[in-house]
């Protein structure tokens, strides 16, 4: 057995990295938060448009699609589509 591995209830830290990430991303773009009455990212002016939980997932879906496409060792083109 691994240092550090347990043989029940074990995640592994990428999927609570990935979870973590989705639900941050949730908060500052979906969710309409109480004392701002918008989203924190529409607030801070990153985003005019109230998004939906289907935009977030095509943002992530697409993201994962350039990550399968990118050849090993090469820096990621950041440039927007």
């Amino acid at each position: 057995m691994a240092l550090g591995a347990t043989q029940a209830f074990g995640v592994a830290l990428s999927c609570v990295t990935e979870s973590t990430e989705t639900q941050v991303d949730h908060y500052n773009f979906v969710r309409i938060h109480q004392t701002l009455r918008c989203t924190p990212a529409m607030a801070a002016g990153v985003t005019t448009k109230l998004w939906e939980l289907a935009d977030l997932v095509k943002v992530l879906e697409d993201w994962e699609a350039r990550q399968i496409r990118q050849p090993q060792g090469k820096a990621p083109d950041l440039s927007a589509d």
